[in-house]
């Protein structure tokens, strides 16, 4: 008999100090994808694809429906097979309404499939490696009787036809009578399509005797033949290695693609994948190496007899180095790193948008997910301006605040992503680069603290990349709490303020103020709180104590420390008495930037909001990163939630002046009727929209208009249109730009330090960030220093 082995994926991690796989499709899961080349393969082709998810769950285990699904695409080719149909129920428990009902019927008229003699088939039934095995040679054409795969030793035929056709080859570990793994099976079927299949001489896989005038039929006498037929070909399946393919971390491959005559690069059709190439070794830092020190990365992975590499970069924990060797020569040197982020919004893509802006690789039927960059309208892009569209991955379907692990290609690319892995705990001892947790042992990248608790977030490698604290509910103040400015404090006696009378004055007598200001601007004066009059447990004399940051303090204590607490405090509240809780840290320089990252790895987002306040209040508020101006703040307390900015706060006693520049929103629609008169009107202001309370009034979609907000809740908002209004403008045409100057028509013009671009899109109704482009159409508001404070440039 004839036999072709198949080509089959070479695994050749040897030495690895952690397995890595060398190239994967684009699930959320597809660091856990063993036999890549399989999955790609057929996932290329429809036979067996990944989840609605985004997901393949390599490890889920094969149900009897799912196994003749593959069989009906793989005989018949997917398109076909989804054009089966039945009106009968094959078996009592698959009725004609199941899913699989067609697929199981044409396994059975193939001859591939039984049920289990009972009249049910048990399509949710687990199916062993045996099992999908014996299914795969039948479609294969060998005959069930005459190869002995029948009957209650039917393993013994197919681990012998197995011996001879390596159908599980790429899969050391296969123990045939545990349920098959969706990657299994791809192998499985994988190699089934690269082996050839047969035929029988007589058709039935028995022989014709003739003795004499007597004619005897048999089963198992006649050998099968190959009969030169490849599903490979019959899927017009091509490998392609001319000329190296390149995946996204720059590892050379080849090619897996559906040509129409299956000979040729030239003619692939485009839809293909891409199989990297394994490198020979996979390690993983476990600590730190400077940049001179890749020999001793190799010494402390036991590996020798490599010459001297050449690589200049510092090599952080976590970070992983592939190694490609040829002849005791290291040839290319790969690294790539791990992050976790968070999600921080969702929004469905309109499936019904038939813009050609997909060629961005947002799909309509993926869930986007916004990474450290304020969200644009991602259909809205136009191809002179379309950077932030690189900032929305569609990647499947996610949940705000989901943990998304990132894989980091050495260009700082996102090129990989699938579900973060997290634990809770607290570490029981440290040492290096590794700590212990509940007894178990974790490298880790990032600092910890003993007695916290946190949730910690791994990369692929199970090494520590992140820990977030975790706020006991049982410590925390019942109270709610906010963040207050301490301006001034003092103690107020009625007898004076010589500290010398605090343990003698009366309860009644002595309190202790505070002037605060809050993070609305308001500047208030309170009672911070009474004293009581104690036993002081070291003297045993009376004394007066105030609850103080937690504690108790000494009233005589506290007087000698009372000037020194101005600054950032987290406050609660009972009734008109304020209670310090906590003194927050500040960042004494924290630079905030139009860049994806901030200081610290801190990160923002469109909600993201900068309150300025000077001892005259509220000095500015910005909201959305991109809406702020590049600056270093010096008292700055910082809110965060995991590792996304939701507010900074920043008192300064004074800020330096700014030209002001008018406030324009452009009209984007009419909401409820509130009263007679009265209707309710959306603006995109400063690049967030904003609901205001107007008389009624004609509005244009997409018109420029100055706002004048409501003095109170009592006033109606006042709208003007630009051109009805005292504001300085410029309208015309972008004849020149060069950085900051920029020309219209005979108007030489600069943008002020925080001047944004907006653009509208074609409907009027959305505004989104761009760069300001010559030969558009713009209208550029003016502050009063004659700069350029705002620009609305419109699309061709």
């Amino acid at each position: 008999m004839k036999k072709f082995l198949s080509l089959v994926l070479a695994l050749v991690m040897t030495m690895s100090l952690v397995t890595v796989s060398a190239g994967a499709a684009d699930f959320k899961d597809s660091k856990s994808i063993e036999y890549v080349e399989a999955v790609e393969v057929l996932d290329l082709i429809g036979v067996l694809e990944g989840y609605p998810d985004g997901s393949f769950q390599p490890k889920t285990v094969l149900t009897r429906a799912q196994a003749a699904t593959i069989i009906a695409k793989l005989i018949l080719t997917p398109e076909l097979a989804t054009e089966l149909s039945v009106e009968a129920a094959p078996f009592a428990d698959v009725p004609a309404t199941h899913w699989a009902a067609a697929y199981i019927a044409e396994g059975v008229e193939q001859g591939i499939l039984a049920g289990m003699g009972d009249g049910t088939f048990a399509p949710d039934a687990q199916l062993t490696g045996f099992q999908f095995l014996k299914m795969l040679f039948v479609a294969l054409g060998y005959d069930a009787v005459a190869e002995g795969l029948t009957g209650a030793n039917y393993t013994m035929g197919v681990t012998k036809l197995n011996k001879e056709l390596k159908l599980t080859e790429g899969n050391d570990k296969f123990v045939g009578k545990n349920p098959v793994t969706r990657e299994e099976a791809a192998l499985y079927v994988w190699n089934a399509m690269n082996t050839e299949q047969v035929d029988y001489d007589n058709g039935n896989g028995g022989m014709t005797i003739k003795v004499e005038n007597v004619v005897i039929e048999t089963n198992g006498s006649a050998d099968a033949d190959g009969n030169g037929e490849f599903w490979v070909n019959e899927y017009k399946l091509a490998k392609y290695d001319g000329e190296k393919a390149e995946d996204d971390f720059g590892r050379a491959g080849y090619f897996w693609f559906i040509d129409e005559n299956a000979k040729g690069y030239d003619k692939k059709d485009e839809k293909t994948c891409t199989i990297s190439e394994a490198a020979t070794y996979v390690l993983v830092a476990e600590k730190a190496y400077k940049a001179t020190e890749m020999d001793k990365l190799l010494e402390d992975n036991d590996i020798e007899d490599i010459d001297a590499i050449d690589f200049d970069g510092a090599i952080a924990v976590g970070t992983v180095v592939e190694l490609w060797v040829e002849d005791e020569a290291v040839e290319t040197v790969l690294t790539y790193t791990y992050e976790v982020d968070f999600v921080a919004e969702v929004t469905e893509a309109d499936e019904d948008d038939e813009s050609d802006d997909y060629e961005h690789g947002i799909s309509t039927y993926y869930t986007l997910v916004e990474r450290d960059e304020t969200y644009v309208d991602a259909f809205e892009c136009d191809d002179d301006d379309c950077t932030f569209c690189e900032d929305l991955i569609a990647i499947g379907e996610w949940e705000e605040d989901d943990a998304i692990l990132f894989t980091v290609n050495e260009d700082g690319e996102d090129v990989e992503f699938t579900a973060a892995e997290s634990f809770e705990g607290e570490i029981s001892s440290k040492k290096g680069t590794y700590v212990k947790v509940d007894g178990d042992k974790y490298y880790t990248a990032v600092a910890i603290a003993f007695d916290v608790e946190y949730t910690f977030y791994v990369d692929a490698n199970g090494i520590i990349i992140e820990a977030v604290e975790i706020k006991d509910a049982d410590k925390e103040d019942d109270r709610e709490t906010e963040y207050v400015y301490v301006l001034d404090s003092q103690f107020k006696y009625e007898g004076g303020e010589d500290a010398d009378l605090l343990n003698e004055a009366e309860e009644e007598t002595l309190t202790y103020k505070v002037k605060y200001m809050t993070v609305d601007g308001d500047v208030v004066k309170a009672d911070y709180a009474v004293f009581d009059k104690t036993i002081d447990k070291k003297t045993g004399e009376t004394a007066l104590y105030v609850e103080f940051l937690g504690k108790d303090v000494a009233a005589a204590d506290l007087g000698a420390k009372h000037e020194d607490l101005e600054g950032w405090y987290e406050a609660a509240f009972e009734g008109d008495e304020i209670v310090l809780v906590k003194k927050v840290a500040v960042e004494t320089k924290f630079a905030v930037s139009d860049a994806r990252e901030w200081a610290n790895g801190l990160r923002a987002n469109s909600d993201t909001e900068l309150v300025l306040l000077d001892e005259d209040g509220v000095y500015k508020t910005y909201t959305g990163r991109t809406n702020m101006p590049e600056m270093t703040l010096e008292n700055a307390v910082v809110v965060t939630e995991k590792k996304t900015v939701v507010a900074i706060y920043n008192y300064a006693k004074e800020y330096e002046a700014e030209a002001v520049a008018p406030v324009v929103g452009m009209f984007k629609a009419l909401g409820e009727n509130v009263a007679d008169g009265e209707i309710e009107a959306t603006f995109v202001v400063a690049g967030s929209e904003e609901t205001y309370v107007i008389a009624e009034t004609e509005l244009v979609k997409g018109g420029l208009y100055v706002v004048t907000e409501a003095a109170d809740e009592d006033e109606l908002t006042e709208v003007v249109a630009l051109a009805d209004s005292d504001i300085d403008y410029i309208e015309g045409t972008v004849d020149f730009v060069d950085g900051d100057y920029f020309e219209v028509g005979d108007a030489d013009l600069e943008k002020a330090e925080d001047c944004a671009v907006y653009q509208f899109n074609k409907a009027g109704d959305k505004l989104s960030k761009g760069t300001l482009s010559t030969g558009k159409k713009v209208v550029v508001i003016l502050d009063s220093e004659g700069d350029a404070a705002e620009i609305f440039q419109y699309k061709a």
